[in-house]
């Protein structure tokens, strides 16, 4: 009896202590958001007060319209991914033909690459050709999101009957 109160009072305790270390950072980063100045440098784990002007300086900037483009290419990136991906995924899954496999294994091998790997290089590609202020170039990640949907979808489909 008393060794399933011990294990119970653990469990729990390491639960609240997991809760906390996954919390912190949120909430001290909204804690130095509505301080300013010096008042960053210290170390302060209770508000000292509400300064919003953090906030007003940001809205008032170019941010707003930043976070409007930034949804709007990351919506049409996710469209575009979702379209080819399905239908690359519903013809490996239904249609045998001369290379599916390597096909299949080639998707397989991208979509394990893990993506931060690439950007440095994609990162020095984008730089080298002086591309840095165009638009859409955040299309360019878009082939990992392809290879990724394209493998988790062959996989619904190959089980689905015809």
């Amino acid at each position: 009896m008393l060794w399933s109160y011990a294990k119970a009072t653990l469990f729990y305790a390491l639960v609240i202590f997991i809760v906390f270390v996954s919390v912190f950072p949120f909430y001290y980063a909204i804690l130095s958001s509505i301080e300013t100045g010096t008042a960053l440098f210290e170390v302060n784990y209770l508000p000292q007060g509400l300064d919003l002007s953090n906030y007003k300086a940001a809205l008032a900037g170019s941010f707003p319209r930043n976070l409007l483009n930034s949804i709007f290419v990351a919506t049409i990136v996710v469209c575009l991914s979702l379209l080819l991906g399905v239908t690359a995924a519903f013809a490996l899954s239904r249609f045998k033909f001369r290379g599916r496999g390597l096909l299949l294994m080639t998707i397989l091998g991208v979509s394990m690459f893990p993506q931060i790997a690439v950007l440095a290089g994609l990162f020095e590609l984008v730089r080298f050709t002086g591309l840095q202020h165009v638009v859409g170039l955040d299309f360019l990640l878009h082939d990992f999101h392809v290879a990724v949907h394209s493998m988790d979808s062959h996989y619904l489909y190959a089980g689905a009957p015809n």
